[in-house]
């Protein structure tokens, strides 16, 4: 799948038995590409500020996001 955000953003990215595939940032201009065992879960910060895509769909970050720290954790299939 293809990750792509509007804003830079942290990201750790973890496969369905928990080995992290990517953690850092995740600038605009550099999507990520994940490889590895979905379910993917994943944990956003700046999650206010970040327009999720995963291949080619929106995911709605908006409950998932918990407040004051704007940290989205979400799951992709």
């Amino acid at each position: 799948g293809r990750l792509t955000v509007k804003q830079d953003a942290w990201v750790d990215v973890r496969q369905a038995d928990g080995k992290s595939l990517f953690m850092g940032t995740v600038k605009p201009a550099a999507p990520l590409e994940l490889k590895g065992d979905a379910p993917f879960s994943l944990t956003i910060g700046n999650a206010r500020a970040v327009t999720l895509e995963f291949e080619g769909k929106p995911v709605d970050l908006k409950p998932v996001t918990s407040s004051p720290n704007n940290i989205a954790k979400v799951k992709l299939p």
